[in-house]
């Protein structure tokens, strides 16, 4: 749950692609921002001699930003602190405290 909407995932790593939806259409300047890999090693930046698109390891949320796809949990949960505190932090927003995990 992030915010008040309820996303029903399969796996631990289909959280990451919603969470970077919402993050990029609510504030794409902010999240590119903090989308840097010297910050949050799951982030990939593609360019010149890094190539990323045929890489089933990582998924691009934006542009030439990729994130990793398959992590473990505990890792997933800690980018996802990252991000959000990141992303709060620039923005303004409560997202790190508003997002709740349940297991059904």
């Amino acid at each position: 749950m992030i915010g008040s909407h309820e996303y029903l995932v399969n796996n631990w790593s289909d959280i990451l692609p919603i969470l970077c939806d919402l993050l990029i259409k609510e504030n794409a300047d902010a999240f590119i921002e903090i989308a840097n890999p010297d910050n949050i090693s799951a982030f990939a930046l593609e360019d010149d001699t890094h190539s990323y698109s045929d890489n089933n390891n990582f998924i691009q949320v934006i542009g030439n930003v990729y994130i990793r796809q398959f992590m473990s949990a505990a890792n997933i949960l800690e980018t996802i602190s990252k991000i959000t505190a990141g992303y709060d932090k620039i923005v303004g927003t409560d997202y790190l405290s508003n997002i709740l995990f349940s297991l059904k």
